[in-house]
């Protein structure tokens, strides 16, 4: 099952009448149950989770527990669908800008230029609300976020990179196959059965979560420090 359309906006939601709340349930329910959705969130916490963790506590500071709970609802949000928002709003960016084939150095400059916008633009908001709602005021929450954003905004084509990789480790498809990074296709795909591939995916989200937790436990200034 792929992605449900992030297509969903408040406006239909109201005006659609009574039958609007089963169709929203329904939405989450496609979502939630979504593979595909799943291998995204975990492709994007094998690195992010751990990476704006570090940050948190090496750079944002917002203490270790305000950090956990930002941490925390970062990642509801994404298993609600903000990896397939993400994903399919970067898509259709790089189609409108002339980016849908990468084969040239100017090119390549100009998607890891478009990614790191569109990463720090996407995700201030997010990054402010979380901290909003970990306990810290209006004030340290938005000079948070916009640091929080800033530090991952750099690695936004990362997380491209993150989802065809993902895809393709978890199917046979030639065309998810081809968009992996060659070192992914040589490392991993092309030696390891579809078996064997699925189940890395959930042994990285696992190791991701597992290390996020650990850094605001045991870091300089964490929980249990």
């Amino acid at each position: 099952m792929g992605i449900p359309s992030p297509s969903f906006s408040v406006s239909r939601f109201i005006k659609s009448g009574p039958g609007a709340l089963g169709r929203l349930w329904d939405h989450y329910c496609r979502i939630l149950f979504s593979r595909q959705q799943w291998v995204g969130f975990a492709g994007q916490s094998f690195f992010y989770n751990p990476f704006l963790a570090m940050a948190d506590m090496f750079f944002v500071h917002p203490g270790a527990g305000h950090g956990l709970l930002s941490r925390f609802f970062a990642n509801m949000w994404a298993v609600l669908g903000t990896c397939g928002v993400y994903s399919a709003g970067r898509d259709r960016l790089f189609k409108k800008i002339g980016l849908e084939r990468i084969e040239s150095i100017p090119a390549i400059f100009a998607a890891v230029f478009a990614d790191t916008i569109y990463g720090f633009t996407l995700n201030l908001p997010g990054a402010i609300i979380n901290y909003m709602m970990s306990g810290c005021g209006v004030t340290p929450s938005v000079v948070m976020g916009i640091k929080s954003s800033a530090a991952a905004c750099w690695t936004s084509f990362i997380a491209g990179a993150l989802f065809d990789s993902f895809a393709a480790l978890d199917s046979n498809d030639p065309q998810k196959r081809s968009r992996a990074p060659g070192w992914v296709r040589w490392m991993l795909i092309d030696r390891y059965s579809l078996g064997v591939r699925r189940q890395l995916i959930w042994i990285s989200l696992a190791v991701s979560l597992l290390a996020t937790l650990a850094i605001y436990c045991f870091c300089p200034g964490g929980l249990l420090r």
